[in-house]
């Protein structure tokens, strides 16, 4: 196995990389158009579920408009079919939890009344959100599982020292 030979067949990989990925993009962009243009069919639904290889080639949160399109446009002749069913629910479902999404991030906006929480110090003394009003007050929750915390709870560290 010569050093030439290694570099051609990394060309031939690269290469072949490559044209999967553009295969790829292709039938992406082609089951999408297919859906779109044909919403009032079953058939867009074994669209929506294809896959390339292994893996899905729609991602039903990326291309969340899409599923709700073909849902909203075969829900209404199609309301007996099985599949038109789940599509639905499954629609719905991630509609709904989109819109508790939205709703949680405007009742986090700066103004709106945040929820009196309670926590024990070390000393199991209890401290009371409320208890801040007036002063500036950080509330950060994080996950001693996550090393970015970690970091993040040693600039707060130093914070707290000012």
């Amino acid at each position: 196995y010569s050093k030439l030979a290694g570099l051609e067949l990394e060309n031939l990989r690269k290469q072949t990389d490559s044209l999967l990925r553009y295969n790829q993009i292709e039938h992406y962009n082609m089951i999408r158009k297919f859906s779109k243009e044909n919403k009032n069919s079953i058939a867009s639904i074994y669209a929506l579920y294809s896959r390339f290889g292994n893996v899905p080639v729609l991602d039903f949160d990326i291309d969340f408009d899409v599923f709700q399109e073909v849902a909203n446009s075969l829900a209404s002749n199609n309301n007996e079919n099985i599949h038109v069913k789940d599509l639905v629910d499954r629609v719905k479902s991630v509609s709904e939890k989109k819109q508790k999404e939205i709703e949680i991030e405007k009742s986090l906006n700066i103004g709106n009344v945040f929820a009196n929480i309670e926590l024990l110090d070390k000393d199991n003394n209890i401290h009371k959100l409320t208890d801040a009003i007036g002063k500036t007050t950080l509330v950060y929750f994080w996950s001693a599982a996550d090393k970015n915390c970690w970091e993040i709870n040693l600039k707060l560290k130093e914070l707290y020292k000012i």
